[in-house]
């Protein structure tokens, strides 16, 4: 698919320049389209449901191709909270009963706010004892305060792929070598970085990582995924379980080509699968998922290496115009997101969408400029030079 055709399907592109991806991507016409016909099916013939789970286990193979890891390995998430909840209740749980170390947690200080909020809950209820803040993360000095804050008492690693703050990628194999050969779980948020940068979870990649689908993936929300590694099984088991998540439920029997309901499901003599499909709880947000199922068609057909190309280079671009006024970010971390520090960040972003119909994304201290693959290397260099502009005029 050439671009010119890709961005007749994508309406914003049509009156602005939509550089806020890494906070919501926009809608495809086919997305919205497949949508409308799921809701409409369902309006007039009742819930699509066997449709829509259908939909999902396409899915989990496509994104096993995206991850290079098996279908097997995913589990669906409503969202990325959801995803992390679940995960530090299981491992903390299961760390604390053992009692075989006290409960060490190291963790990114530039990772999204839930990371914090969830960890300090677990410490103020006595499950953790203590937390460690990598607040060099993101800086040249990254290698030696990781090695230095990790020993054998830490259980649990939790860092971003991609920060939202600051842009930049940490090396996942990295992170989870140092993790493992001190015996701790990775636990990797890669929200900001499936679907715009190469994500690759086999052989020596996190325990766990997960991810949504409103950002780069440009679908609804309420849909994403976890991939779960298959070494964790020998030392974990679920804390919660759904119908949806059990030996011989709801997935397994269309897996199999089985009618749903031709026999009771499981109940005292239910297993619990060591496999990522315990995580699954209850009844996804199949209109959520049939969106995503459209979007990622859209860029299947674009080609996934050719929008990692074309994003690393978009990016670079802004990079290079904003110059000076960038965070600046080193060779071989680079994402698709760019950090502009500013005094008065919310100031500027209303300029741009009000005279310029830029749009970007103002956070705490910076712009977010975020250019996907959709984008064109004109339109974002005209962008970059009116950051430039409008902040001169601020200051």
């Amino acid at each position: 698919m050439d671009l010119e055709s890709l961005r007749y399907k994508i309406p914003v592109t049509w009156s602005n320049i939509y550089l806020d991806n890494a906070g919501a991507g926009p809608l495809p016409q086919p997305t919205v389209k497949s949508i409308h016909s799921f809701l409409d099916e369902w309006s007039r013939e009742g819930e699509p449901w066997e449709k829509g789970l259908r939909t999902i286990m396409d899915l989990k193979n496509k994104v096993a191709i995206l991850l290079n890891t098996q279908a097997s390995s995913l589990a669906t998430i409503p969202n990325a909270t959801t995803a992390l909840n679940a995960v530090l209740a299981t491992l903390v749980l299961e760390l604390y009963s053992s009692k075989l170390r006290e409960l060490k947690v190291v963790m990114d200080s530039y990772g999204f706010p839930t990371n914090y909020y969830t960890l300090l809950q677990l410490k103020k209820k006595g499950f953790i004892g203590e937390i460690v803040l990598l607040k060099k993360l993101h800086s040249d000095e990254k290698v030696a305060e990781l090695e230095d804050a990790i020993d054998r008492r830490t259980s649990i690693v939790i860092v971003d792929h991609v920060s939202w703050r600051t842009g930049v990628a940490v090396d996942l194999e990295y992170m989870s070598k140092i993790a493992h050969d001190h015996g701790a779980f990775l636990v990797t948020d890669a929200f900001h970085s499936v679907g715009s940068i190469k994500v690759d979870v086999s052989n020596h990649g996190p325990d766990f990582l997960y991810f949504g689908s409103y950002k780069w993936l440009m679908a609804p929300h309420g849909a994403g995924f976890l991939h779960v590694s298959s070494r964790v099984w020998d030392s974990i088991e679920p804390l919660y379980l759904g119908w949806m998540g059990v030996r011989d439920g709801v997935l397994d029997r269309i897996a199999g080509g089985e009618k749903l309901f031709e026999r009771e499901l499981p109940l005292w003599d239910f297993e619990a699968p060591l496999s990522s499909n315990s995580f699954e709880w209850g009844t996804p947000s199949l209109v959520s998922f049939v969106g995503l199922s459209s979007s990622l068609r859209l860029m299947e057909e674009f080609g996934w290496q050719h929008i990692f190309e074309r994003v690393a280079n978009l990016a670079r671009i802004v990079r290079e115009i904003l110059g000076d006024i960038a965070l600046e970010v080193r060779s071989g971390e680079e994402s698709g997101i760019v950090i502009v520090r500013l005094r008065d960040p919310i100031t500027i972003a209303t300029r741009l969408k009000r005279h310029r119909k830029i749009i970007v994304s103002a956070r705490p201290g910076f712009l977010r400029v975020s250019p996907h693959f959709y984008n064109t290397e004109e339109e974002v260099e005209d962008a970059s030079h009116a950051i430039r502009e409008e902040v001169k005029k601020a200051e």
